[in-house]
């Protein structure tokens, strides 16, 4: 190109910083790249002098480059290289100069030995502590550091709270022996063994932070029914501190994790059989299984069926009524504290069986709703997770999720086991109300009158949301829901989120259909809502009229709610139903 035809002077392109400090462990690099027509050649000074490469047998210089590599590994002081160098770049039409490069080898600075007295000075009196560094290069950045702490925390006491949380409670450390900020206080604990026989436990080490100067703190998703060891260190800026005394608890049974690998196989017309395996977490003794079933046919449900099993049945075989009619299974583990998470299944569609309106799980018979729609009661079952920690704190219930105010209430013939109440802080009987927008939310528990509750739902985007409630309001009315939406919701102590109710399923309605009419009515101080259902042919407008009139109606249902004067609740259940004749 004509570019290359041009004669060019020569320039410097690239070279080492002027005070170039190289480490001694490494090789020497003194850089010198330039740029010409005809290229140039290259040769250096050290200290003003001319530097003769070629009769030093550690020193070489790149091709096509002037950059200098002085190579250790063969012997030598990289210190005998100490000086001021610069490069040349020469060709016939003129020569470049580098800077004038000072090559210095890093020296650590190192502190003389000192014998140090003690320092002692009154609380809240100014304190200056001298530091002179020894010199280096480059010249050292000055910084202080602190001790690790000298003490650990004392009296450590544990309480058991439940099958997968403790409370501790220590007393402090003096100010004086963190030697530093105080961070935190941590605890160290792991699982040593199961109080199960022949259960193989990780003893990996967990740890659990409690920031600031609190003497107090809870453990949770701790294994039920397993030997723990635990210790406790305060932290600075620099560490952990000495360890306390190693402290042991034991935590009690809880519920069982779900029964594993649920088959249900269908050989014939006539048999079902079901096949399970033991729960990956028994977290207990099992005393045994609890199978719930119902026979379905597109919406229409059977009479549920509720069977007990022993801790050592895995098999089960039911008769089928009829041909036609599918089976829907719900299991569940058993400890003596109570039913674990459970799992359901369906027996096999038949080929030629067109896909039903699925029913919710476990629902007894419906009755006809408000809105001319079945209103089924729905008993919402746990999620079937298996914990890769430890499992859910209370034993697992089945709740009800009841019917929305919008419809009367469902007739159950299902059969539905009662909840007792634990000997322990617990929370149990979670029931959810839920309308197409909203749900109303009860529950029981065993705490104190001044405990305060979090609700936490999260819904099928599994986006979480929580609701903060005092002491002693219920119901709680969850106001931000979906139409048509599945959620998950449980209740836990504000205080202790260990302890908290099992994991319930419940889906807000969809909205689509029409409520009926309602009449708010009076009679003397007492307030009533009266609706009304139109059992048989829709309606038909009458243009002459303002109002809808009724064509070929047979009966009218009517549902009476009581409601005190200035009640901010809704309308109650229904108390009755009367049939209006046209």
């Amino acid at each position: 190109s004509i570019q290359n035809e041009l004669s060019q002077p020569p320039t410097i392109t690239k070279q080492s910083v002027k005070d170039h400090i190289v480490d001694p462990r490494d090789n020497i690099l003194i850089e010198c790249e330039a740029k010409g027509n005809p290229a140039p050649s290259f040769h250096w000074t050290r200290n003003s002098r001319f530097f003769n490469i070629a009769k030093d047998p550690r020193v070489s210089m790149r091709r096509r480059s002037g950059t200098l590599v002085i190579d250790f590994r063969s012997g030598g002081r990289p210190e005998e290289y100490e000086g001021e160098y610069q490069c040349f770049a020469r060709n016939k039409f003129g020569t470049a100069l580098s800077n004038r490069i000072r090559l210095q080898v890093s020296k650590s600075p190192l502190w003389p030995k000192e014998n140090l007295d003690p320092v002692v000075v009154q609380e809240g009196a100014p304190l200056t502590l001298q530091c002179n560094p020894p010199p280096g290069l480059p010249s050292p950045v000055i910084f202080w550091m602190s001790s690790y702490p000298r003490a650990a925390p004392t009296d450590v006491k544990i309480r058991v709270l439940n099958s997968t949380a403790i409370s501790l409670q220590w007393n402090r450390v003096y100010p004086d022996t963190v030697q530093g900020q105080l961070r935190e206080y941590r605890a160290y604990y792991w699982r040593e063994s199961s109080l199960l026989k022949n259960l193989w436990v990780s003893q990996k080490r967990q740890q659990a932070s409690f920031p600031g100067d609190r003497p107090r703190g809870v453990v949770s998703r701790l294994f039920p029914y397993s030997n723990y060891k635990l210790e406790m260190v305060v932290v600075n800026g620099r560490g952990d501190g000495p360890r306390s005394e190693t402290k042991e608890f034991t935590t009690p049974e809880g519920v069982p994790s779900a029964p594993r690998r649920f088959r249900v196989r269908q050989p014939n017309l006539e048999t079902i059989n079901l096949e399970w395996d033991h729960p990956e977490h028994p977290n207990g003794i099992l005393t045994g299984y609890t199978l719930k079933y119902v026979a379905f046919n597109g919406t229409k449900l059977g009479k549920q069926i509720v069977e007990n099993f022993s801790p050592n049945q895995t098999k089960f075989t039911v008769q089928r009524a009829d041909p036609v009619s599918r089976y829907r299974f719900t299991l569940s583990a058993r400890t003596q504290v109570g039913s674990g998470e459970a799992v359901t299944e369906e027996s096999p569609a038949p080929p030629n069986e067109a896909t039903p309106t699925a029913a919710p799980p476990t629902s007894p018979p419906t009755t006809v709703g408000a809105t001319g729609a079945p209103a089924a009661t729905t008993e919402a079952t746990t999620v079937p997770t298996t914990p890769s920690v430890a499992p859910t704190t209370v034993a697992t219930t089945t709740t009800t999720a009841a019917a929305t105010t919008e419809r009367p209430p469902t007739t159950t013939s299902g059969t539905k086991m009662p909840e007792s109440a634990p000997d322990r802080q617990s929370i149990w009987n979670v029931t959810v109300l839920p309308n197409s927008k909203w749900a109303n939310i009860t529950w029981k528990h065993n705490f104190g009158p001044g405990t305060d509750f979090v609700v936490e739902y999260t819904d099928s985007n599994h986006t979480k949301k929580t609701v903060p409630v005092k002491a002693q309001a219920q119901p709680v009315r969850l106001t931000d829901l979906y139409p048509g939406m599945t959620y998950t919701l449980r209740v836990y102590s504000r205080d202790n989120e260990g302890i908290s109710s099992t994991i319930i399923t419940f889906m807000t309605s969809t909205g689509e259909r029409g409520s009926g009419l309602a009449t708010p009515c009076k009679h003397g101080a007492f307030h009533s809502i009266l609706s009304f259902l139109l059992v048989s042919p829709p309606l038909k407008e009458d243009s002459s009229h303002p109002f809808p009139t009724l064509h070929g109606v047979s009966r009218l249902l009517l549902y009476v709610s009581p409601q005190l004067p200035g009640s901010q609740e809704e309308p109650g259940r229904m108390h009755s139903d009367e049939e209006a004749p046209f």
